[in-house]
This record gives C-alpha cells, structure tokens and sequence, in this order.
C-alpha cells in the first residue's frame, strides 16, 4: 500500500511539473512546439522509474493539462500576431506623420525666403530712388543762376585748405641731425689703455699676466691710486667675474697684495650676457659708483660658443649697449691663438676682437737679459686700439710677495721704458713721475719702414738662426708689423726651414751670400 501511494505522489509530481512547465512556457510566450513538452514528459517519467502505470484520473487529468497548454499556446500566438498588426499600423501612422510636418516646414521656409527677397529687392529699388532724387536736388542747387557773377578762381599760390580739414603734420626723420649732437671728450678709467663706456681686451699666452694687469686696475681704482703714468685714479668700485683662476685662493690673495680697497671690490660668478644684462644692471645700482667689469675669459660669458660674426655681434650688442648708457669700462682677458702666443688673432671669433676699442697683447720682452721665464720682463703692447694712439707699451714684471697672513701670491711691478724704446705721448707727466715725457714718433713712408725692418732682420740673424716664433715677438716689440716682416725676409732672401720636423717651429737664417 505505501508504495503504491508513493508511486501515486510521484504521478501527481510529475503532471504538476508538466503543468508548471506549460504554463511557464505560456507566459513566457515560448513557442516551443507541444512535441517538446511531451518529450520533457517522457524524460521525466523515465526518471520515476521504467514499468510504472498511473491510474486512469491521473492520465485523463494529464491529458486535460496537454490540451490547455496547447490552448495557451495557440492563444499567445494569435496575441503576438495582432501585436505585431498593431505595432506596424503604429510606425506607418507615425510614418505619414512625419511627411505631412515635413511638407508643412518646407512651405513656412520657402514663405520665408520669398518674402525676404521680396524685401530685399523693395530696398534696393529705395535705395535707388533716393539717390537718383538725391542727384537731382544736388544737381539744382548747385546750377549757377544765369544771372549770377561768374566765379573767378583765386589767384595762383593761394590755395588754402578749408578750416574743417587740419594741414598734414609735416614728415619727421628717425635720424638725429649733426647739429644736435655736442662733441664730448674721452673718458678713461686708466689714462690711454681703458677707457670709459668701451670694451678693452687683454690677450696673451698662459702664464704672462693677463689677469695680474686687471686685477692692478681694478685695485688702483679702487684706493684712488696712481696709475704708471702719475696720473691719479678717480676712484670707484669693480666687479671681477673670473672663471678660470680661484677666486679664494689666488684673485683675493693677489688683491690684497696689491693693497686693493676689498669694500668697492666684487666678485661674480658665470654670467650669459647677452640674456642675463638685467645683473649687471642690478649690480651698478646697487653700488652706485660701478666703473670697472672684469671678464676672464671674455668668449665665456656669450653663450655657446660661435664663429658666426652675426651671432657674435647680436650676443654682444646688450653689454655693448649697456656699458655706453652706464659709462662703465669693460676689460676681457682672453688668450691668444696658436701654441707659443706669437699671433696677434685672439681666441674666439674675429668679432670679439673688431667689436672691442682697444686690444692690448701682453708679450716677453726679447731685450731682457734675465734668463728665467717667469722673472721676464713683459710688455703691453697694442695690437689694435681705435679710442688712443697704438704706439704705446708698458714694462712690468710679475712678482713674489708673501701676505701677513702667511699666504704666498704675486703681483704685477710696473717698470719704466728704456730710452730709446716708444712711450706713449698722451702720459702728460712721462711713463713715471720724474722721466720727461717722450715726443710721439713720426710716421715714417712705406719704403723707409721696409727699409728700417729688412735692417732690423738683418741684425737679429746675424748673430745666428732664430726661431720664427720668437721673432716675431721680437718684432712685435720693435713696432714691426708680421706682414711687413716678412715683406722684409723675402727681400733679404731669408731660408726659412723646419730641420725636416714639419710640426716643429721654423727657423729663420739668413742666406749663405748674405
């Protein structure tokens, strides 16, 4: 009995499962085809177990349950069509709707268009009108009565502007005229070498004392000490910007050996000068009695470097500007090219040197005796000054001197020119005080400087062969310029060889007729 029961529940089970899914099957509006449901049927009954055989009201309450979910479904297929029906009457309704408002726009907009060139057209034909009645009115204003006087034109050359109209301002020219311009004398720093508002170089090989010669300007200028040639510094600050030497331990040092005055001194650091101007400027009003910048090396402080001599002249143009409206000297220690010093060319493009007033080249002194190098006497000479005369020297020597505190440094000595030797003519008291002052030498004709260097060559090589390195140093020092000397070794047919070594120096000899 209990497992007929239980086989009976399990009838019961599966035909409400296969109502549940039916109905599911409905209202999901799942068309799955009535064999599918049957088959579901079958699947599940197998499951229950195989030779089982329910009773006639469970089999004719399953049947019943089929042909509902068969009603169903025909039932949501006939929904789902007239849905359908309905949703395409809809669009097609939507559809012709559509058509319609959109004829009505194309009509308002065509309106539209015709009425404003209808306007359009009513404006010209005004327009038009009024000035052609315009014309007229004019045209009869201005007719002259027959019985008027007539006009006579007035006479030539007087012809006026009416009131109404201002007279054109007469042309103005951006140059300045000559007449405005009031001549003003030179301003120096120091007398004849650096003057105000200019730039001065300084160049020379390694070790000669290039920097040594700014460092006794700016200390000079800033005791109010006497300069070589007696004349007494107005005194006033400097700024040394220096890159290559230690500012510690050999600028201060050798400042204080020359008894600089270090509250009107300063000391800068890398500078672009051609975008960083405003520093110095800032620097000059800060101090207020600025009249000395030092720049060592001088192509340094430009940016990256550049043969270019339109770059080199825009880079230079902002401190060139500002040292003229400052009134303030400018010297930059530079080197010279080649290994032993003996060019005139400056490092650097050409441009630096052309763009400064004055170029100053510190050489040996060939006439000194003294064997040792470092205690040489050197001259300053001038390889290119265009604000003085270019016939000036000074003699100096670099010294020793040991510091109070212990610190061994150097400083430069100035000493007199010998006799005999070219002194410049602008040192009112002499290159010293208590040496008279040496008149200017005259110029001499082309023919008679060959002369005096084809004799000058003559006597340095007939003591022996000479290198033509120091030659021209030598020469150099004598007031010899390098083209006329070699202008006069091809006159006196001097052998110029190099023993075989091609990168060794020449040497000079003179020949064997000679």
């Amino acid at each position: 009995m209990a497992t007929r029961n239980n086989t009976r529940l399990k009838a019961v089970a599966a035909g409400v499962s296969a109502l549940a899914l039916a109905a599911g099957a409905v209202w999901a509006v799942d068309l799955t085809p009535l064999a599918d449901l049957e088959t579901r049927h079958a699947s599940l009954l197998a499951q229950l177990g195989g030779g089982v055989s329910l009773p006639r009201e469970i089999e004719a309450a399953i049947a019943r349950a089929q042909r509902a979910c068969s009603a169903g479904i025909d039932a949501a297929c006939a929904e789902r069509e007239r849905l359908s029906d309905e949703l395409a009457a809809t669009r097609e309704a939507l559809r012709l709707e559509y058509r319609i408002e959109k004829q009505k726009r194309f009509k308002r907009s065509q309106s539209a268009d015709d009425g404003a060139g209808l306007l359009l057209l009513a404006l010209i034909a005004g327009t038009g009108a009024a000035v052609f009645c315009g014309g007229l009115v004019w045209r009869r204003a201005v007719r002259p009565s027959p019985h008027a006087a007539p006009i006579q034109p007035p006479p030539r050359g007087h012809y006026q502007l009416a009131p109404s109209v201002p007279p054109m301002a007469p042309p103005v020219s951006p140059f300045v005229a000559a007449a405005s311009v009031r001549a003003e004398a030179r301003e120096w720093v120091w007398p004849g070498i650096v003057a105000r508002g200019d730039v001065t170089l300084l160049g020379g090989a390694p070790k000669m004392g290039k920097s040594q010669i700014a460092l006794f300007a700016a200390a000079t200028l800033s005791r109010g000490d006497a300069w070589p040639g007696g004349e007494r510094a107005r005194r006033g600050s400097a700024l040394i910007c220096e890159l290559e030497d230690d500012v510690a331990q050999d600028v201060q040092p050798r400042l204080e050996a020359l008894g600089a005055d270090m509250s009107r001194i300063a000391f800068g650091g890398p500078l672009d000068l051609s975008r960083e101007i405003g520093k110095l400027e800032a620097h000059a009003r800060a101090v207020g009695d600025l009249r000395l910048v030092v720049l060592s090396p001088f192509i340094s402080f430009f940016g990256p470097s550049s043969t270019d001599e339109v770059t080199v002249r825009a880079r230079l143009a902002p401190l060139l500007e500002w040292g003229r409206e400052r009134r303030v000297a400018v010297v930059g220690v530079t080197h010279v090219t080649g290994k032993s010093g003996a060019g005139d060319a400056f490092s650097g493009s050409e441009a630096y040197r052309r763009a400064a007033r004055a170029a100053w080249k510190v050489v040996l002194d060939p006439a000194d005796p003294e064997p040792n190098p470092k205690r040489k006497r050197r001259l300053l000479i001038a390889v290119g000054v265009n604000n003085a005369a270019d016939d000036a020297q000074l003699a100096y020597r670099i010294e020793g001197v040991t510091l109070p505190s212990g610190i061994e440094t150097s400083r430069v000595r100035f000493e007199p020119v010998d006799a005999g030797e070219p002194v410049a003519d602008y040192f009112p008291r002499g290159m010293y005080e208590g040496q008279p002052p040496t008149p200017r030498p005259v110029r001499r004709a082309a023919s008679e400087t060959l002369t005096s260097a084809a004799d000058w060559l003559r006597g340095m090589l007939a003591e022996g062969p000479k290198l033509a390195t120091d030659l021209k140093v030598a020469a150099a020092a004598a007031g010899i310029s390098v083209g006329t000397l070699y202008t006069a070794a091809r006159q006196l047919g001097v052998q110029m060889d190099s023993d075989g070594d091609v990168t060794a120096p020449k040497t000079w000899r003179l020949p064997a007729s000679a």
